[in-house]
Order: structure tokens, then sequence, then C-alpha cells
């Protein structure tokens, strides 16, 4: 009888733990930070912005990469990048998902993350080698043939750093030469 009744206890605690009848409880999930708007009104701000939007995903050498672009644009001060301020290039339209004065917010990591690597561009870090000249990048997995194809024909390409493709514009000898998709096939006659 003895047996029978532990069997049967075996049994019963078999069938509710599977039920989750003595699962300790279930951890507390934290919501979701809510979006924030951050204004793009200091230097600061919009160069972390030009990170966070281009590049929040890559590794920290590409963004302190990408985020010296936007401040070496400001340095060469073209009116067509927007001019002399971190925040004339920013918000010149040249960089994808920034509208405007005001960046909504919603991984609040990679945004902190954006800070600080403007904040090390800002302090003066600077890339090595030919990557100190470089006014344009590309993430060609991202972008359209026809956008690839106009990097590819009219700048020269100077590295890779994680996804992203860095170039500068070509000197008055050099004549850039695209490849692969990019070439144009002339018609022999």
């Amino acid at each position: 009888m003895c047996v029978a009744v532990r069997t049967v206890a075996i049994l019963i605690f078999l069938i509710a733990g599977s039920a989750g009848v003595f699962a300790a409880p279930a951890a507390k999930s934290h919501p979701k930070p809510k979006p924030t708007i951050v204004w793009l009104d200091s230097a600061r701000k919009c160069d972390a912005a030009v990170v966070y939007t281009e590049a929040r995903g890559e590794p920290f050498a590409a963004q302190l990469q990408i985020g010296y672009v936007g401040v070496y644009r400001s340095e060469l001060n073209e009116h067509g990048w927007g001019g002399p301020t971190v925040c004339g290039v920013t918000m010149s339209g040249q960089f994808s998902g920034i509208k405007g004065k005001k960046l909504v917010i919603k991984e609040h990591t990679a945004w902190q993350r954006a800070l600080t690597v403007a904040d090390d561009v800002r302090r003066g870090w600077r890339p090595r080698g030919e990557l100190r000249y470089a006014t344009y990048f590309l993430n060609p997995f991202l972008s359209t043939k026809d956008n690839r194809c106009w990097f590819e024909r009219a700048l020269v390409p100077i590295a890779q750093v994680g996804l992203h493709v860095f170039y500068r514009e070509p000197l008055s000898a050099e004549n850039p030469q695209p490849s692969g998709e990019c070439v144009v096939q002339t018609a022999s006659r």
C-alpha cells in the first residue's frame, strides 16, 4: 500500500510540475523604455545623431569613423555640406534618419554610446592614414544600386570599416573606376 501511495504522489507531482503548479514565479519583465525626443541643439548631440542614425549597430571603430566624417565636413566648411558647424552638416539633409532639429531615440543604450563616440571625436580623435580624408560613407548592404553606383562613379573608395565603405572626393587627376554592377557597357560598332 505504501508503494502505491508513493507512486500516486510522484505521478501527481510530475503532472502538477509539468503544468507549472510548482514552478517558480516568472521573473517580472521590465517595460521597454518609451521613446525619447532629443533636440539637436549642440555639436555633441548633432554628431551623436549621425552616429545613432547611421551606425548604431556597427563596431565602435566604424562609429568613430562615421562621427569623424560629420566633424571633418564641418572643418572643411563647404557650403554644400551645411557650413562650418557640426549641426549645420547634420541637418543639411545628407544623413538618413535625421529630419529637422529633433530625433526620436528608441534605443537608449545605443544613444548613450553615440554620445560617447561624439565626445571622443570632439576631444580630438582622428583616424590614421587616408581615412582622415573621408568625406562620405556608404553601407552598401542598405543602399540602392543607383546610390552605390553614384558613389563608385563619383568618389574614390578609401577603406571599409565595419559594414561601411568610406570615400573621398577624387583629386583633379583621378578618375574613379566603377566595378561590378556599376560598369557601364558601351556598344561596340
